[in-house]
């Protein structure tokens, strides 16, 4: 249909040419034909690129307006991106073999990747839908891929009490390490804390989720100890809980904390590789592990729906199956 009405424009415009110019002759015509299709098909790609960018900023903008993390905006903009330059139509005209065909170019991905995508484009259509600029998803008809049932990797005790000895002295890196495995935060929600943020008096801190959601975390005696002791030997007034090491000041970023907490596993000789969320896996398995009822562990780590807690039940069960097995051989 989008076709057809580019064509009607061309032969329309066609024979007003001929007819202003008094042209003849087939040759002519078909170059007439082709340099003014080539024209209509170049203009028209131009008006869907600027039109699909402009639904991508709204939706994007609506995203920022409900409260999602910007990184999560980003993941969503990456995407959407991809997708435009991949399926340059009007999103109108996009069908679900379109969206099939996008998403099996993709080769050799997980599927949880698969899964995110399809999340993503979902979240679009909705929007527009919802917008009453489509009358139909493309998404209907295309459902979720069954993802890969990944076990969350955690640290034994004894390998918590590695890291403690390789820290050695630095207050700073073993206050966030403490504090990451007492509150089971998010590494996103640590950095963003200020200092007038804690409770000291109760040993808890509000914090920041995914969706803007609040919670309240509590830290136990570690935490504070060790929190208190690096706060009183920072020189600066900086307000953020955790600042740079070197240099001006700043409120710490994400990345440098991975890096950090990734030196020190290698450091304390620890084979799998350690990463800051891996705090989080350890505090929800220990937890359930010393009996603690699912539905609170998951209120203290935030999670919206007690089927995201259930892997860590899984585990749970998975390690007391290897203590049977290693204790009864």
């Amino acid at each position: 249909m989008m076709l057809k009405r580019i064509m009607e424009e061309v032969v329309s415009e066609l024979m007003m040419n001929a007819k202003v110019n008094q042209k003849e002759g087939y040759k002519e015509a078909v170059n007439d034909l082709l340099a003014l299709l080539d024209s209509k098909v170049a203009e028209h790609e131009k008006n869907i690129e600027f039109n699909n960018e402009e639904l991508i900023e709204k939706f994007l903008a609506d995203k920022k307006l409900a409260g999602c993390a910007p990184g999560t905006i980003k993941n969503y903009q990456l995407e959407l991106q991809k997708f435009k330059k991949a399926i340059n139509k009007r999103v109108e005209d996009i069908n679900d073999n379109d969206i099939k065909a996008y998403l099996a170019s993709f080769k050799g991905i997980k599927n949880s990747t698969t899964s995110t995508k399809i999340s993503i484009l979902k979240s679009f259509f909705s929007f527009l839908l919802d917008e009453e600029l489509i009358i139909k998803s493309p998404l209907r008809r295309i459902k979720r891929v069954k993802e890969e049932k990944n076990q969350p990797k955690y640290l034994r005790m004894d390998e918590m009490l590695q890291l403690r000895e390789a820290v050695g002295d630095n207050l700073r890196l073993r206050s966030m390490c403490e504090f990451l495995f007492e509150t089971g935060c998010r590494i996103g929600e640590m950095v963003a804390l200020n200092i007038d943020d804690i409770d000291w008096e109760s040993r808890s801190v509000k914090v920041r989720g995914k969706g803007s959601k609040e919670r309240t975390v509590y830290f136990h005696t570690n935490t504070s100890y060790y929190l208190k002791k690096y706060l009183d030997r920072r020189l600066d007034n900086h307000p953020a809980l955790f600042t740079t090491k070197i240099g001006e000041p700043r409120r710490v970023h994400p990345r440098s904390v991975q890096i950090e907490i990734k030196k020190l596993g290698k450091k304390a000789q620890i084979k799998k590789g350690i990463h800051p969320h891996m705090f989080r896996h350890t505090l929800a398995t220990h937890l359930l592990n010393k009996g603690m009822e699912i539905s609170t562990v998951s209120e203290i780590l935030g999670h919206e729906k007690l089927s995201t807690t259930q892997i860590y039940a899984r585990v749970t069960e998975q390690r007391k199956k290897e203590e049977y097995n290693r204790f009864i051989a």
